[in-house]
């Protein structure tokens, strides 16, 4: 199998830091892009690349958070049925034409935010909140430790 940029670049990263880490460590049905070695216990480590989406939004939108969400569950499938006691960390990096920022990786994670207005009063009726399609919650997230935006 061909190594991605992505996994090279964090590879390269973690050696620059001095962490010792195994490549393509086994678990479940699937396995982990690495395996970096703590003091304290191991960390899995999946790397993922954001590309350019195959379809044009007619609004323009910055779509990586569905990219996000995407990528979390298929790390999730991949130690599907398996107790792990480390964290697992979602290495994402960028490689599309657009950026993206904190709330793009927050909708991914909490899902949509919204706000609502009332029209003629300009009023706010119901304040910032997150309404749908959230990957990270009480019930969900019982397994991944966090997201990293990888920038090399």
């Amino acid at each position: 199998m061909q190594e991605l940029i992505s996994e090279m670049e964090f590879s390269r990263y973690l050696e620059d830091q001095g962490l010792a880490h195994t490549r393509d460590y086994k678990v479940g049905p699937g396995d982990f892009d690495f395996r970096i070695e703590r003091h304290s216990g191991p960390i899995y480590c999946d790397v993922k690349e954001i590309h350019d989406s195959d379809f044009q939004s007619p609004v323009d939108e910055i779509d990586a958070h569905l990219h996000l969400r995407g990528d979390i569950r298929k790390l999730r499938r991949k130690y599907k049925g398996k107790k792990l006691n480390s964290p697992v960390i979602l290495a994402a990096m960028n490689f599309s034409s657009r950026f993206f920022t904190g709330l793009t990786v927050d909708r991914a994670l909490m899902g949509d935010t919204e706000i609502t207005v009332d029209r003629r009063t300009r009023q706010v009726i119901h304040p910032l909140h997150h309404t749908k399609n959230a990957v990270f919650t009480k019930d969900k997230n019982t397994s991944i430790s966090g997201v990293l935006i990888f920038d090399r």
